[in-house]
């Protein structure tokens, strides 16, 4: 008996020694969706929880609109992070699996450029009050100052950490953002607005060992004391409600009309710059010519979001170029057409740079020295022989413009912003949609996107197709 007892006794050390010091071997790996505006304080707790649990965090950061749309669409997340108390308690009235529970409240900051105008003035940057609960509260707190939004210069962002590296980049006076977003002392002022507090639920959405010891960490004295260094407060069991913003269904018209009127003026203006620089690296002998091929192209390659980033930087009012634009136009360049102008020239540019350089090439150096013999001059040799016999080339130049500027996102959103009737395009409308859940809205966009995109490549293969067996019957007949 005495030796069964140790043996007994062995085998436990054995599998405590395992534990101790193989933790991995129990650790579990787990998605979590968590509100952008805790992003940067999760990430401090991940941190802690990984080193005492041996579990492994994956974060996913997002409107809290954005993420409940991708749950309700069955994304793979374990536990989802709220910047509200609404859209859980609909998840868990949706799915009784589900569990609920508030682990922080958020506090909203007016955040300010020193010596920004006042906000009657100011260029004001919220998250978009559809999808975050913190551009919704943010409209709360302009009425409660006694604005009306509508009459205020006001730009949306996607969510809180959109908002603020528009502040950071220069490119607003004021932003309204959570306590956990901090910007340097010497350049901003910080103002929280006392009378709202913004309580934060999350929602267990898988019984896996990591997600259940992580929601019940969330919970805990560890993270209830972490919270206030964080720019949190500890949830007091108070429920809040601010209500959100709702996209109108009927008003798609705006989004329709403003990318036909930027895709037409791109398209005029890339035929106007872009058949000069073809002709150019048609003719050209220059050792400039793979320098000049290889910046029309970098479009095709370079994210937009890329592309974007940069330009946002480049157009900030407080850039040279920016206050040049300012001074000539009154106007800024980011978040206003002229912006969105600027940038879907430089994005769709290689679509019609190289087709017509292949237009111009396929009408072969014989066809334009026996012009040279004729006397015409070299103007008149161009709009007169070169531009008719390379049609097909400037027609498919111009339907790809046209229909790749009609379906650009990642630019127009970096440079643009999200202004209704002033930089909402079809795409960032669709994605809107989606986000709230109008599918109706983004299935009529997206529909119509989908037949104008066949019908523009069907248009070019068909005629390049049917030129293509007019020269072959002609050198047959030949």
């Amino acid at each position: 008996m005495l030796s069964l007892t140790r043996w007994f006794s062995k085998i436990i050390g054995i599998q405590l020694a395992l534990l101790m010091f193989a933790p991995s071997a129990l650790a579990d790996k787990i998605t979590v969706a968590v509100a952008s505006n805790f992003a940067s304080a999760f990430e401090v707790i991940a941190q802690d929880f990984e080193a005492k649990s041996g579990h492994k965090v994956e974060t996913a950061t997002g409107s809290t609109g954005k993420i409940f749309a991708q749950i309700q669409q069955g994304a793979p997340f374990d536990l989802f992070l709220a910047a509200d108390q609404d859209r859980p308690r609909a998840l868990v009235a949706g799915n009784p699996a589900y569990e609920r529970a508030s682990y922080a409240q958020g506090q909203l900051t007016i955040v300010s450029r020193v010596n920004a105008p006042p906000l009657a003035e100011a260029r004001i940057g919220i998250a978009d009050p559809a999808t975050a609960p913190y551009g919704a509260a943010a409209l709360r707190t302009l009425k409660t100052l006694g604005f009306e939004p509508a009459a205020l210069n006001i730009v949306n962002g996607q969510n809180v950490a959109n908002v603020a590296s528009y502040l950071h980049s220069g490119n607003i006076d004021i932003g309204f953002l959570a306590a956990s977003q901090h910007f340097p002392n010497a350049r901003f002022t910080t103002e929280i607005v006392r009378d709202i507090r913004l309580t934060q639920d999350m929602v267990l959405l898988s019984q896996t060992p990591a997600a259940i010891a992580l929601f019940a960490y969330m919970q805990s004295d560890s993270v209830r004391t972490a919270l206030p260094d964080l720019g949190y407060l500890a949830p007091n069991g108070e429920e809040t409600y601010i209500e959100p913003v709702e996209h109108s269904s009927v008003t798609l018209w705006p989004s329709i009309r403003l990318s036909l009127l930027l895709a037409s003026a791109t398209t005029l203006i890339l035929l106007a710059i872009g058949i000069p620089i073809a002709w150019w690296l048609t003719i050209t002998q220059s050792r400039m010519r793979p320098v000049v091929e290889t910046i029309t192209a970098l479009p095709l390659v370079v994210p937009p979001t890329v592309l974007g980033f940069y330009l946002l930087v480049m157009f900030a009012p407080t850039t040279p170029i920016g206050r040049l634009w300012i001074t000539l136009t009154g106007d800024t360049l980011t978040f206003s057409f002229a912006g969105l102008l600027v940038a879907s020239v430089l994005y769709s540019l290689p679509f019609a740079v190289q087709p017509l350089h292949t237009g111009f090439q396929a009408i072969g150096r014989g066809t334009i020295e026996a012009a040279q013999t004729m006397g015409a001059s070299r103007m008149s040799l161009f709009l007169r022989v070169i531009l008719p016999l390379s049609r097909r080339g400037v027609l498919t130049a111009t339907v790809l413009s046209f229909a790749h500027t009609i379906g650009e996102f990642g630019v127009v959103l970096m440079v643009g912003g999200n202004l209704p009737g002033k930089t909402r395009v079809i795409s960032i409308e669709i994605f809107n949609r989606v986000e709230v859940l109008d599918y109706r809205a983004a299935h009529v966009l997206a529909g119509g996107l989908l037949v104008f995109s066949f019908l523009a490549l069907f248009l070019i293969y068909s005629l390049n197709g049917r030129a293509a067996r007019s020269g072959i019957a002609g050198e047959n007949h030949d």
